[in-house]
């Protein structure tokens, strides 16, 4: 069995070895990767979340899975900002190497004038700036208490474009954009609608807290209460709050009426 870590800031995963073929979902910087098959320019793989698709094999820095261990068990910050520059040096004034997006967990080596210095795949170095960047060990899991935060980050994102297969602030879908917020929050959910209705505690509609995932055909937003929901709102194009109730100027009435279930996680 082969393994990798993806060594560019985001790789569409694709249900088909080729360009044109559907995106399915997004793999991002420092992610494991399983390698399963290899075509040509391509391979087939699986995501620690369990998805599997095809992305081009020079996304992925491939190495045995010990050293994927090792390396993996040094993260110890996560991007805290929307997308942030890798720096080719501790300076503002540096080249810019890429960007990265936000909830992904990088290793760090030294910190210097409020820089960090990215630790990348195959021994590579960058830098960010130290305030976009948040310890992994500072990071609260969502809960009652602070789900406050969680809506607080993820209205940060209200205006990103609508992005089918997308999980990051470059784009997100419904799904991902819930999946990507959750999992910064340390709430590991499924990928899909589909499969994020079938998990948390079923909460009746007249019971809504804040922070439930409310789910449509095919569609999940996060309850904000006072009828009101935030997501990847595929009509309008990009992250939006809209509401469930007639009385609100944002009232979407498909909505209102396709209302299936609502989800507790936390």
């Amino acid at each position: 069995m082969k393994y990798g870590l993806i060594k560019v800031n985001v790789a569409d995963v694709r249900a088909e070895p080729k360009f044109q073929s559907e995106r399915l979902t997004q793999a991002i910087f420092d992610e494991e990767v399983k390698i399963l098959d290899e075509k040509g320019d391509w391979s087939y793989i699986k995501l620690v979340d369990g998805y599997f698709g095809w992305i081009q094999s020079n996304r992925i820095f491939k190495i045995d899975k010990d050293r994927i261990d090792d390396f993996l068990s040094q993260v110890d910050y996560v991007v805290s900002d929307g997308i942030i520059n890798l720096y080719e040096q501790a300076s503002f004034n540096s080249d810019i190497l890429t960007k990265l997006v936000f909830n992904t967990k990088l290793v760090i080596g030294k910190l210097i004038n409020g820089f960090a210095e990215v630790i990348c795949p195959g021994d590579g170095r960058g830098w960010v700036d130290k305030t976009k960047i948040l310890k992994c060990a500072a990071q609260k899991r969502a809960n009652s208490g602070n789900v406050k935060e969680l809506i607080k980050v993820a209205k940060n994102f209200i205006g990103i474009p609508y992005l089918w297969g997308g999980k990051t602030p470059f784009g997100f879908d419904c799904s991902g954009f819930v999946q990507t917020l959750f999992d910064f929050f340390l709430v590991k959910i499924p990928r899909d609608t589909k499969d994020q209705i079938k998990c948390g505690a079923l909460v009746s509609r007249e019971n809504l807290r804040l922070g439930d995932l409310i789910f449509f055909p095919g569609h999940v937003g996060i309850y904000l209460g006072n009828g009101e929901i935030i997501h990847a709102n595929l009509g309008r194009g990009c992250v939006s709050i809209d509401s469930l109730e007639k009385s609100n100027p944002n009232y979407i009435a498909e909505l209102d009426k396709n209302f299936l279930e609502a989800r507790r996680y936390f």
